[in-house]
């Protein structure tokens, strides 16, 4: 299994407001969640986007990440990324943040 869209419109990015996500603008709430990760992820020494980006592989169905190709230089930073060591109890901390997809906005 292949997992993509995993920045969603760059929410996990950059949570300020104005930011999307399923291409529409974010609600405050899902907002307020991706700060929670990103200071979650800042305490780890890690960004957010690279949690973002190994969240999915974390699932041992998943093969492989599909990664958006736009500029030779986001496609080298989406790499290194990949590679950032994150401690587990980072990723604890961040499981217990994720959104039920059932409360995501469609």
């Amino acid at each position: 299994m292949l997992t993509a869209g995993i920045l969603n419109s760059n929410v996990l990015v950059d949570p300020v407001p104005g930011a999307r996500f399923n291409y529409l603008p974010a609600p405050e709430s899902l907002l307020a969640t991706c700060r929670r990760m990103a200071e979650v992820c800042a305490r780890y020494g890690v960004s957010l986007r690279a949690a973002a980006l190994q969240f999915g592989l974390r699932d041992r169905r998943v093969a492989a990440v599909v990664l958006g190709a736009g500029v030779p230089d986001l496609i080298t930073d989406s790499v290194e990324q990949l590679r950032v060591p994150i401690p587990e109890d980072c990723w604890s901390e961040l499981e217990r943040l994720v959104p039920d997809p059932a409360e995501l906005p469609d």
